[in-house]
């Protein structure tokens, strides 16, 4: 895991050469999965909220 994806804004927008940049790195790695921070808090969240629902 590496960041949070707020790494690559500036002021008003996407720094677009940055965010390809990672987006080629991390297609390019094969059998491991790259993440950020803050994508692995939405996985997190998401299979938390998940599990309230299955148990109500």
């Amino acid at each position: 895991m590496i960041g949070s994806l707020e790494e690559f804004n500036t002021e008003s927008r996407i720094n677009e050469d940055k965010f390809s940049s990672f987006e080629m790195f991390r297609q390019g790695i094969h059998k491991i999965e790259i993440i950020t921070f803050d994508e692995l808090f939405q996985r997190a969240s998401f299979i938390v909220r998940s599990n309230e629902n299955i148990l109500k």
